[in-house]
């Protein structure tokens, strides 16, 4: 369980969040929607401890985030944020290994190495491996990118939930790899996770989130089971745009579209 209590954080006089709270449970993909400037990474980096000066508590399992010890964390929690790039002409693998650096303190150990093989090949960069990670598209280092945080947070703790935080993960990547990272996505959350993914995209979010947080000027408009919090009213509410539900007849699947 991760928790948010009264959070609210503010540049100068201009406030991001106000009193922010809400919780995340492992097993469901929860996700963060709203327009640009709502404050939607800002929380995320509350979240992941990037961002101190804030009012209000972050919980990780009941524990005070601030008083966890950061190397205790990191071996836990997981960030893909919107800037990931790298200027240096490291290799596919040595990128991915960088997740594992919490786990060992000279050199990788034969573990290590293996999670983080089996970390690409769950993301289809086996082939990549020995590549030089500049020479990539911007989708293939996200994908990358993407290996490394799950190599990060592979083992499962036994007394405790792994963390798995992502900013805008799908931004740059194919129709179909989109899917895929989501699904995928999906798959860790249902493995004792707390998973909090910020995303544009309302048809994916009502096709793969479990809960949904929309968030409006630094303060929640609503947060629950995607059914339930993306409608007309709340849509128009977060970005002024008048919106119909189609629903597919042969399943409980809908969409929006603009009107």
């Amino acid at each position: 369980m991760l928790e948010l209590k009264n959070i609210s954080h503010a540049i100068g006089k201009h406030q991001i969040l106000e009193n922010i709270s809400a919780s995340f449970e492992p097993n469901k993909l929860a996700m963060i929607i709203g327009p640009n400037g709502s404050g939607k990474s800002t929380l995320l980096k509350i979240i992941s401890n990037e961002i101190a000066n804030y009012t209000g508590s972050v919980y990780y399992s009941n524990k005070l985030l601030t008083r966890k010890d950061k190397s205790d964390i990191a071996k836990i929690r997981a960030v893909l944020s919107q800037e990931s790039e790298l200027s240096f002409p490291l290799s596919v693998e040595e990128v991915v290994m960088m997740g594992r650096y919490p786990h060992f303190s000279l050199k990788p150990t034969l573990k290590d190495i293996s999670i983080c093989n089996q970390a690409l090949e769950k993301m289809k960069m086996s082939a990549f491996s020995d590549r030089n990670y500049l020479t990539l598209s911007g989708g293939e280092k996200q994908r990358v990118h993407f290996a490394r945080v799950m190599a990060q947070i592979w083992e499962q703790p036994e007394d405790n939930n792994r963390y798995l935080l992502l900013d805008e993960p799908i931004a740059s990547l194919d129709l179909n790899y989109q899917h895929e990272f989501l699904k995928i996505t999906k798959e860790i959350a249902q493995q004792n996770t707390v998973t909090i993914a910020v995303i544009h995209d309302i048809n994916l979010a009502l096709q793969y989130a479990d809960t949904v947080l929309l968030l409006r000027n630094g303060n929640i408009i609503a947060n629950g089971p995607p059914i339930e919090v993306i409608t007309p009213e709340n849509l128009f509410n977060l970005y002024g745009l008048r919106c119909r539900v189609l629903k597919d007849p042969h399943s409980s699947f809908q969409h929006f579209i603009v009107e």
